[in-house]
């Protein structure tokens, strides 16, 4: 989410993961969308790794917990696929829930180079973001709140490092416990119509949270996160 670290390189030689593994005799009534893509490849992380293979392994993985339990999703791309912002937000029509998949990075200042690679122990852990200009603000936030609280019980801890009062930050914080960010102008959120999320589901310049987040186990927590979210946001 930290701009200023987001930069072209070489991708991640990551596992294939199937990004369309719903059944096709589901509806899809919930959208997955991986950050950035290989045009646009996203923060790197402290290993030389790009941000975009780390949201498509996740959006893989969650993709197949869910339709392993009948929750049918759409992607907004595919692993080769380029999307505009403003494409991605259309996907959400008629949905109950999008939710955007990202790994995170931090400010400049708190950088150093390691082997030619950002490398920071500034932050770690997941954020979630909202959007107070989203057609269902209110929506959003329960379903941010149900994220927060099913990731925290998996033992997984919000960074706080978005609402520090420093330049590219500074984000109001809606629940510091539940890692719950406002951000009005991200356009997947403000224009998507639906409820509408975005996960930062790790800080992947630190080098032990890149390796959490390169693990199953890590991912599975995430995906068991998103399941109840989206079961929950079938009710709205």
């Amino acid at each position: 989410m930290s701009i200023p670290m987001k930069q072209p390189g070489l991708p991640l030689l990551a596992a294939a993961f199937c990004l369309f593994c719903s059944g096709p005799a589901l509806a899809h009534e919930f959208v997955l969308d991986p950050g950035h893509s290989k045009n646009r490849p996203g923060a790197k992380s402290c290993s030389g790794a790009y941000e975009y293979a780390y949201n498509d392994n996740l959006a893989g993985f969650i993709s197949r917990h869910l339709a392993a339990r009948n929750i049918a999703v759409e992607m907004t791309r595919t692993p080769d696929g380029e999307i505009s912002l403003t494409d991605r937000a259309k996907t959400a029509a008629g949905k109950k829930l999008f939710l955007s998949l990202h790994h995170d990075s931090a400010q400049p200042q708190f950088v150093r180079q390691i082997n030619g690679n950002p490398c920071s122990d500034k932050a770690e852990g997941y954020s979630i973001f909202v959007s107070a200009k989203n057609p269902h603000f209110q929506k959003s936030l329960a379903c941010a709140r149900v994220l927060g609280e099913a990731l925290r019980r998996s033992g997984l801890v919000p960074s706080a490092h978005h609402g520090e009062n420093i330049k590219g930050e500074n984000r109001k914080s809606l629940d510091a416990h539940l890692g719950i960010y406002l951000f009005d102008d991200l356009v997947v959120l403000k224009n998507a119509e639906s409820p509408a999320l975005l996960l930062e589901a790790a800080v992947i310049i630190n080098p032990a949270d890149e390796v959490r987040a390169g693990s199953e186990a890590y991912r599975l927590k995430i995906a068991q996160a998103v399941e109840q979210t989206m079961l929950f946001a079938k009710k709205l």
